[in-house]
């Protein structure tokens, strides 16, 4: 696409059917073997929240899925909460709970019944409402359970304000 602006002209290309790699290790990300041990430490705690943050196209979901591959799913169970229209690629051991905010239904709305399942780690890629970040504090800080999500933020400061607002 171009369009004229006062500078001059300006072009905005966008690249169709290239590669695109496949990434399922810590290696491939280029981690360096330190921070990947330190990176596989938190994964594997038993407890607290755990907040994966990046800028918008920065990597967050690609973090995020290796850091669950990576993980041992075996010895702990997974449990995963996901929009239905929004759903996120699809991990070995992680069982995946959906709501359809299209008929009013709210991450929140799930999360008692997933609860009852005791799982050892909630994934929650976005915390979309107040009730949903809440209820999963409560059982990383009550019950003893690892919670994973994502925030959208330019830095760690970004990340922890947006965590607190909720």
């Amino acid at each position: 696409t171009s369009q004229g602006v006062p500078t001059g002209e300006r072009v905005v290309v966008q690249l169709l059917g290239g590669y695109q790699r496949n990434f399922k290790h810590y290696d491939d990300l280029g981690m360096r073997t330190k921070l990947a041990e330190q990176w596989a430490a938190l994964m594997t705690r038993d407890k607290g929240l755990l907040v994966i943050a990046s800028t918008p196209e920065g990597g967050l979901t690609t973090l995020t899925d290796i850091s669950l591959i990576e993980t041992d799913r075996l010895l702990r169970d997974f449990a995963s909460i996901e929009e239905v229209n929004h759903r996120e690629r699809e991990i070995e051991n992680i069982e995946v709970t959906t709501y359809d905010a299209s008929k009013g239904e709210t991450a929140a709305s799930v999360i008692p019944g997933l609860i009852r399942k005791y799982p050892n780690v909630y994934v929650i890629r976005d915390f979309s409402d107040t009730d949903a970040a809440k209820l999963l504090i409560n059982e990383a800080r009550d019950d003893d359970r690892l919670v994973i999500t994502n925030v959208h933020a330019k830095d760690a400061p970004e990340a922890l304000l947006r965590m607190l607002q909720l």
